[in-house]
Parts: C-alpha cells; structure tokens; sequence
C-alpha cells in the first residue's frame, strides 16, 4: 500500500493459466491463503480457490495480517481444514458489505464460492464505495 493508500498485489511464483472447466492437483501455495480444496488433495481445485484467497487478502488488508499468520505451516493447514472459515472480528466496526464480501469469498465448499463476475455483480454496492469513500 502507498502512502496514498492505492493497494498493490502480486504473487506469481505459483501462478498458472487453467482452461475453464479443468482442474489443478498440484500442492503450491502460502498456507495461510491456501484455500481448503488445495489442501485435501481430493479433487483437485479450480479457479475457486483464488476466491478463497481474495477473502483471505480482504481480511489480510483490513487486519494488517492474514488469519493464522502466527502459526507454524503445518498447524495452518489443519486450522484451515477443521475449522469453520475465518472471518472479521465482531468487535470492530466494518462495514456489512464488506463482511458480506468477505463471507461469499470464504465458503469452505468451493461449489458455493462465487465466480469473480458474481462477485463484481452481487457486491457492486461494497465496490461502489471503495472507489468512492464519501
């Protein structure tokens, strides 16, 4: 983040293009943003997955850390696939549609997870105000 507080993402030493409607079985990945499906090893996983991570970077920004950042490798992968999915604290204030952003990202069942343009469309109304803060 600048000092003008624009965000700027990247990490693609793990990135590859996936066709629509195939599937990935390799294990790559930061464990904290690395979504369950990833983890399990049973299916494989699709684009989904990079959903899960959105939520985890959302949490990550309005936090300053990811969820379970403080724990070792290995104890995150099991948080992650035994717990239910990480959420914002309630005792901070944040704003409905964020949370609600947030949520639809952090299904823990990929088929339930939206695709980006769902997400663009059905919380068009929390990405209208972080553009436009006032």
């Amino acid at each position: 983040m600048d000092s003008e507080g624009d965000i700027y993402l990247s990490d693609f030493g793990v990135s590859a293009h996936v066709k629509s409607g195939h599937k990935r079985q390799t294990f790559v990945g930061s464990p904290c943003w690395m979504a369950p499906e990833v983890m399990e090893q049973t299916n494989g996983y699709d684009f989904k997955a990079d959903i899960w991570s959105l939520g985890i970077t959302a949490i990550e920004l309005a936090m300053g850390d990811a969820p379970n950042h403080d724990l070792p490798a290995m104890r995150v992968l099991l948080v992650i696939l035994n717990s239910p999915a990480p959420t914002l604290p309630r005792n901070r204030e944040w704003s409905p549609e964020f949370r609600n952003f947030v949520t639809a990202c952090l299904h823990k069942e990929p088929e339930k997870r939206p695709t980006i343009k769902q997400i663009f469309q059905e919380h068009k109304k929390f990405f209208d105000k972080a553009k436009n803060p006032q």
